[in-house]
């Protein structure tokens, strides 16, 4: 090299700037994916169709959502204390932690779906 000479060096990039960041192929891969979203369209639709009797319907559903999620919490806590018997200190902690976190989210479903059916009946009685 002659004395003087600079090399010039570029930064490399991780990801090129002129080309798109998915392939082909990537996008491809929510195909699928395109059944579960039909099939899922149709009772969102008659939800929507029907208006506030939907909403109600809704609201039905949510509160046999927190109903269920509740009475499986309770017998799975039941069954850890029937199996193992008298567990360490943690570890009935954790358990009663747990049935207490699904039990409140539970509670949280049933309010939330009794207001819906509220809101689905004073719609239905004010506004149909």
């Amino acid at each position: 090299m002659k004395a003087g000479t600079r090399i010039r060096c570029q930064p490399r990039l991780a990801v090129r700037i002129d080309r798109p960041m998915r392939k082909r192929s990537e996008r491809l891969l929510l195909l699928p994916l395109l059944p579960i979203f039909v099939l899922g369209m149709f009772p969102i639709l008659l939800f929507c169709f029907m208006g506030f009797a939907g909403l109600g319907i809704l609201g039905i559903l949510l509160i046999c959502v927190g109903l269920g999620d509740g009475l499986h919490a309770n017998s799975d806590f039941n069954r850890q204390v029937i199996v193992h018997g008298y567990a360490r200190r943690s570890e009935r902690a954790v358990d009663a932690s747990n049935l207490r976190w699904t039990v409140r989210f539970a509670t949280v479903m049933n309010v939330t779906g009794v207001g819906l059916i509220a809101a689905g009946l004073c719609g239905l009685f004010y506004f149909g």
